[in-house]
């Protein structure tokens, strides 16, 4: 009897050595040797499973993983000094996912990683500074890319978004100062904020039909950008959200486009010149400051305010023409130009508008309001000639 008792205990003792696609199992601490690259096929892992620990299955593929409701998220390295990985379809029967939260995050060594089709979501942080990845290739599959998943990549040249993605969430790609190339899916939504501050190397930039939102400092920084080609229905450009891209020489802005934050332009130093859109009601503050280059502003009649430091800076503006539409300028707006103001209006509505402009700061800026006829009285008028302002 109890050699048949120890014999039951044998037979099921084994059992528990191995997982079940139905069970959480939590990645084990484990190390390895020296690992230059790892690629594990699905029939690999089919027969790992069968004879292998979790641990020991772990040590086989190179990668942390976890299972749970019967779906496999990968969670990390065993060897974190490998320069190239190819995840699995498959581990323990189940499907991969998902790359969690910092899965790859400081992988420095690492030059390529090869997702599977089937993973969904690339975790918060997921391969932030990998400073060495030139390369990865994102699946049809997925759906999510949280913040910060590329940050600071510094060599990675390019990158396809997948056509389910609708939000390029915040710092996703910024500091990624190799990045040459972005393909966005037409079923973005969104590019939030940051996105792709200080991707010094983009040159070009398509903005899908659907996006509605481009947000702050989503491509501040982009030195080398000199083409980003908008698309009608944007409807906002957030804080600073082209700032410092300083190749940008011109740019179409849609009709659509009603919301403009603070700095849009800032120090955008090539921009000659632009066009707002009817749906524009203010130029916000900062917007064109320290654009050195600027020489040509379009401003619709249905702008009301024009804010604080607008055009501050902006020392090659000559002219501009501002419809009587404007009821509100605030301070500093001209501050540092050499600037003669067109105003469609009265010299007495001119005085109302300007209340707050601190003009006397302006030394170099004229203000001319309009006059019909030759005025009798004192004062800086304007007339068309040609349908050109010009000074009395």
């Amino acid at each position: 009897m109890k050699k048949r008792n120890l014999l039951l205990v044998a037979l099921i003792c084994p059992m528990f050595l191995f997982s079940s696609c139905d069970d959480t199992i939590a990645s084990g601490d484990s190390t390895s040797g020296d690992v230059a690259e790892v690629t594990v096929s699905d029939e690999d892992t089919s027969e790992i499973s069968t004879i292998d620990s979790h641990a020991e299955m772990e040590e086989k593929l190179n990668l942390h993983y976890e299972i749970n409701a019967s779906k496999v998220s990968i969670t990390g390295l065993v060897d974190t000094t490998v320069t190239s990985v190819t995840i699995p379809t498959m581990i323990e029967g189940c499907p991969v996912t998902e790359i969690d939260t910092k899965a790859f995050c400081d992988c420095s060594n690492l030059t390529s990683i090869t997702i599977p089709e089937g993973v969904t979501k690339l975790g918060y942080e997921a391969f932030e500074k990998c400073s060495s990845l030139v390369s990865i290739n994102l699946p049809s599959t997925l759906t999510s890319i949280g913040k910060y998943c590329f940050y600071k990549c510094s060599k990675l040249e390019s990158i396809t978004i997948p056509e389910k993605i609708t939000v390029i969430n915040e710092y996703t790609f910024q500091g990624c100062s190799s990045l040459a190339s972005v393909t966005l899916p037409d079923g973005l939504i969104t590019i939030d904020d940051d996105s792709f501050n200080k991707c010094t190397s983009l040159t070009e930039v398509t903005i899908p039909a659907n996006v509605e939102t481009i947000g702050g400092f989503a491509f501040n920084g982009c030195t080398n950008l000199s083409k980003i080609t908008l698309p009608e229905g944007l409807k906002s450009l957030e804080k600073m959200a082209l700032s410092g891209c300083s190749s940008l020489e011109t740019i179409v802005l849609p009709e659509s486009v009603s919301s403009f934050g603070n700095g849009l332009f800032q120090s955008c130093t090539a921009l000659k010149e632009i066009s707002l859109p009817a749906a524009a009601t203010e130029i916000s503050g900062q917007m064109f400051n320290g654009c050195t280059a600027l020489t040509t502003v379009t401003i619709p009649n249905t702008v009301t305010v024009i804010e604080t430091e607008a055009f501050s800076m902006c020392s090659s503006l000559a002219s501009i023409f501002i419809p009587n539409s404007v009821a509100f300028i605030g301070s500093d707006a001209f501050a540092g130009c050499q600037t003669d103001i067109f105003y469609d209006g009265s010299a007495l509505s001119w005085a109302t508008v300007s209340a707050y402009a601190a003009m006397e700061d302006a030394p170099n800026v004229t203000a001319y309001t309009f006059s019909e006829e030759e005025p009798t009285e004192e004062g800086n008028y304007w007339h068309y000639v040609d349908d050109v302002p010009t000074p009395w």
